[in-house]
């Protein structure tokens, strides 16, 4: 499994992120919810990076990505490629359990040296 920061140039037409913003991620949740409330919460965490996909961040903006407790099993790679990431943050619960497994073809583009993913668990 590889993973990779790159930076992405936006063309086209995009919408507007307005202020501070949250999306939600259950293991309860449906890839079909909107994510807006924990009510209507994703499913997976690569949803909740497509939906953002076709938005803009503004610097007076914010994302929090909130993920529910519960166990989140990634069996591909995630890539977080926004040109705007630097204004999403991926919020767990109380208690992450994380573990860190090997890595081929790892592309930091943040100027740090290293060859890890952080594969995160909640419980």
């Amino acid at each position: 499994m590889g993973s990779a920061i790159v930076s992405k140039t936006r063309t086209g037409s995009y919408k507007e992120i307005a202020g501070k913003t949250f999306l939600y991620v259950s293991t309860t949740g449906s890839d079909s919810n909107n994510g807006l409330s924990s009510t209507k919460p994703f499913r997976t965490i690569k949803k909740a990076f497509d939906f953002l996909s076709s938005y803009h961040i503004p610097e007076n903006a914010s994302v929090t990505i909130s993920l529910a407790d519960g166990n989140y099993n990634v069996s591909s790679t995630l890539v977080m490629d926004h040109p705007d990431g630097i204004r999403i943050t991926l919020k767990g619960g109380a208690q992450v359990v994380g573990s860190v497994t090997s890595v081929s073809n790892y592309l930091d583009t943040t100027s740090y040296k290293g060859k890890e993913i952080l594969r995160t668990t909640q419980r």
